[in-house]
């Protein structure tokens, strides 16, 4: 059986075709390499240096993105920490998780170092045709230190999916 690779414009066509919805079109991967460690800011969003691009093949599609990640929170008193996530699409938030405590802990003294993945999924309809940047950005919840990165050897990620609607 021979195997066919196609091209955005046989994909557009194949699209208008009619498959059936909730079929995944394309899947995109990005990470942030093996050099990205950022401090967060507690009064602000901070980017932290992962970008994914993607081109819908029709204006009904969907995108799911699957954002995971790697953070680090650390505290030395009594302080609570916590992290909150962004994802923007060409530079506007299309999802927003509880701005400074999406992961959170609680600390009752002494002191705390974390570190583990996060993980944000966001079903975004761009009702568009043209390539799409998604950027990701995060912030914590207090004057304590937050941050994300090569968490020892770990990358942060994003996975696109195109869903026919």
């Amino acid at each position: 059986m021979a195997l066919i690779k196609l091209n955005n414009s046989s994909l557009s066509a194949v699209t208008s075709a009619g498959l059936p919805s909730g079929t995944v079109l394309q899947v995109v991967y990005a990470d942030t390499g093996t050099s990205s460690n950022v401090t967060f800011n507690h009064s602000g969003w901070t980017s932290i240096a992962l970008t994914a691009l993607i081109t819908p093949s029709s204006t009904s599609s969907k995108i799911l993105v699957d954002f995971t990640p790697q953070h680090r929170m650390q505290v030395t008193s009594g302080s609570d920490v916590g992290t909150g996530w962004r994802i923007l699409r060409n530079g506007s938030s299309v999802e927003e998780t509880a701005s400074t405590y999406h992961s959170y802990f609680y600390n009752n003294g002494g002191f705390i170092d974390l570190r583990g993945t996060d993980r944000v999924s966001f079903l975004d309809t761009p009702s568009s045709t043209s390539q799409l940047t998604y950027t990701f950005e995060g912030r914590k919840y207090n004057s304590a230190g937050t941050s994300v990165g090569n968490n020892e050897g770990n990358k942060s990620k994003v996975i696109l999916m195109e869903i026919a609607a």
